[in-house]
């Protein structure tokens, strides 16, 4: 088994080793915990481009709105797009991809982890998580107007007047983190149920705010089996209904209620555990193969949709 443990305040690295076990305590800036193999990250990649929705439009049209499946609303500009600074003309394809539940983050590996300083990292709630594309020929374009993105609150909860602007970065260390936009403008309409983003090119964005706990907050180390040590993603969902993912690397309170998820890939599937949990200062999560479980994409779904 391996330990893996994040930003804890080390200065030395502690070894020891058995015949079954291999545990490590590491001081760094970086999370380390999202590093996967090729298997788990393309269960991952697909269930995303699954989930990705698509039509096309002529760049000739000014006020094209898209309509996702779940309600929200794209108005794009097609005279503002460029490929390399030049306007297009013809057909371009959208691609837009969203998210408001955990079942749906944890399924494409989109968490809501939000940024707050190197190496201190909180959940977000959230209202809504987009990704927006445009192409053309399979080139990404670009845009010199504001794209207008409407999310229906009804898919949160309802209006929270404190969401802000985040703006999604991918790493390969961290997966998909959240920094804070001051670019994207988000606008509560109380009368329509929206929240109405103004956002300045294509990309990931979220409507979100920092999870605000008064209680002491602690790091969360996972000590792993050893099939899973180099490929598990660890995930954590809240009980108490904050809607949002995060990655076992955040600062989380003492005394959380939650369900700590080690999601990795075995024989082409997705392989998981998922553990049931209270936090403590310190603490250390320890997973057991022995209630790992293989399935589909959508047994992991609905593995995730089945946690009470």
């Amino acid at each position: 088994m391996k330990l893996r443990t994040t930003h804890y305040l080390l200065a030395t690295v502690l070894l020891s080793a058995s015949l079954t076990a291999c545990k490590k305590k590491i001081s760094t800036d970086q999370p380390l915990t999202n590093t996967t193999t090729a298997t788990t990250k393309q269960l991952f990649d697909d269930a995303f481009n699954s989930m990705i929705q698509t039509t096309t439009f002529d760049v000739s049209n000014s006020n094209f709105t898209f309509t996702s499946a779940r309600g929200a609303k794209v108005t794009i500009n097609g005279t503002c797009l460029r490929n390399n600074g030049n306007a297009v003309s013809g057909q371009v394809t959208l691609e837009f991809f969203e998210a408001y539940n955990k079942v749906d983050m944890a399924t494409a590996n989109k968490p809501t982890m939000g940024f707050i300083s190197p190496g201190v990292y909180q959940m977000l709630e959230t209202g809504g998580q987009f990704y927006v594309n445009v192409k053309q020929n399979n080139t990404a374009l670009a845009t010199t107007c504001p794209v207008q993105v409407s999310l229906p609150a009804t898919e949160t909860g309802g209006i929270d007047p404190e969401m802000t602007g985040f703006r999604g970065n991918l790493n390969a260390e961290t997966g998909l983190v959240w920094t804070r936009d001051t670019t994207v403008n988000v606008k509560s309409n109380t009368q329509f149920n929206w929240y109405e983003l103004s956002i300045p090119n294509f990309g990931w964005y979220n409507c979100d705010k920092y999870w605000n706990d008064p209680r002491p907050k602690t790091l969360i180390g996972t000590t792993l089996p050893a099939g899973m040590a180099t490929d598990a993603i660890v995930m954590v969902i809240e009980k108490a209904g904050i809607r949002g993912l995060g990655y076992s690397f955040g600062q989380y309170p003492v005394g959380m209620d939650c369900y700590i998820i080690a999601v990795g890939s075995k024989d082409d599937k997705y392989q998981w555990i998922i553990n049931n949990t209270t936090l403590t200062t310190g603490h250390n999560e320890t997973f057991n193969i022995a209630n790992a479980r293989i399935g589909t994409k959508e047994e992991y779904r609905q593995a995730i949709l089945a946690l009470p």
